[in-house]
């Protein structure tokens, strides 16, 4: 177990710490517990504590909890997003263009959000979605997998002076 102080020590003043435990953390009421022990160490979100599909326990956890809770990676349509937004009132909404209908589904995805005045912020694919986002006001984070996606673009993410630089070809910057 890490103390709060010591993860501003590991972290820095700069950086951010989110967690994301893919619905691992089991009923609602083991998702609470667990987000009450984590409020002290600065969570920047909580990302699909439990089942995606129990928007109601989502509204749960939320309310229960100081941290933000974060979904939307495994939401198919707009209309799952706007439950998530309405129903488990949710404040980190996460689309992905290959989840949620292309990148249409997923300025839908942005539009929904400003209407409950939150960013959006995108999962995987970071090379299409900081492109995707850079097109939104209310853009958010852009999330970045570990598995090497930069062998399929043609001009692969670069960060300078804090800011990623996309790809300037015409297209999503990806190809095979």
């Amino acid at each position: 177990r890490i103390k709060a102080n010591s993860m501003k020590l590991i972290l820095g003043d700069e950086a951010s710490f989110y967690v994301d435990v893919q619905y691992g953390l089991g009923t609602e009421e083991q998702a609470i517990r667990m987000a009450k022990r984590m409020e002290e160490y600065n969570i920047g979100w909580l990302e699909e504590p439990t089942n995606p599909d129990d928007y109601e326990g989502y509204a749960r956890i939320g309310q229960a909890t100081s941290i933000p809770i974060a979904m939307g990676e495994n939401l198919h349509t707009i209309y799952e997003h706007e439950l998530a937004m309405k129903l488990a009132r949710i404040k980190r909404p996460i689309g992905d263009c290959s989840n949620v209908c292309g990148i249409t589904g997923f300025l839908k995805v942005a539009d929904l959000a400003e209407k409950y005045s939150v960013e959006v912020h995108s999962h995987g694919m970071q090379e299409l979605h900081a492109n995707v986002l850079g097109a939104v006001e209310n853009r958010g984070m852009v999330e970045f997998h570990s598995f090497p996606i930069y062998k399929y673009t043609v001009d692969p993410l670069v960060v300078k002076d804090g800011y990623l630089e996309t790809c300037k070809a015409p297209g999503t910057g990806c190809g095979f």
